[in-house]
């Protein structure tokens, strides 16, 4: 898996710079269920941090499960909180529809 991070536009003044990403990669032999948990307590120096995304492997890699947040040092929504949403019939459409 490949993430790439970019600007369409030039850094303005309160941008945050992108030389301040971070990513945490979780527990891999925890449930899925366990890591949605984790990544909504997520917190970096007892404060939650500003969140870019977060990445998942599409399935179970030899009985492991990979899940990583990308995060910048700045200070995020207290309120921020992940939700999973899947879908199994490859209707792209309702799924865009659902998020």
């Amino acid at each position: 898996m490949l993430t790439l991070f970019y600007r369409n536009l030039s850094i303005v003044n309160g941008a945050t710079p992108l030389d301040n990403i971070q990513f945490h990669s979780f527990n891999n032999q925890w449930s899925w269920d366990r890591q949605l948990n984790a990544l909504n307590e997520f917190t970096v120096e007892e404060r939650k941090p500003d969140m870019i995304s977060v990445s998942r492997t599409p399935k179970n890699i030899g009985n492991a499960r990979f899940q990583n947040v990308w995060y910048t040092n700045e200070t995020g929504n207290i309120f921020t909180h992940s939700h999973l949403v899947t879908r199994g019939d490859g209707d792209w459409n309702a799924l865009a529809q659902e998020v």
